[in-house]
């Protein structure tokens, strides 16, 4: 809860990850904890749909892509 009882919004979080067995096991994670979830999304075409209509509030990016 936030300052004086109010509760606060969760958390948005992107995922990137070309494992999607990672991306998923990552977004059961972050949802258990009580975040929002984006993904997991493994082209950028999928990610800049995303970005343009429900920006994060952070993200979890694979490396390895390119």
């Amino acid at each position: 809860m936030g300052a004086g009882g109010s509760v606060r919004p969760a958390r948005h979080i992107l995922i990137v990850e070309r494992d999607m067995i990672v991306g998923i096991g990552l977004a059961e994670d972050l949802l258990d904890q009580g975040f929002r979830v984006s993904g997991p999304f493994i082209s950028s075409d999928e990610v800049l749909a995303v970005l343009s209509t429900d920006p994060p509030d952070a993200a979890i990016l694979d490396p390895a892509l390119r």
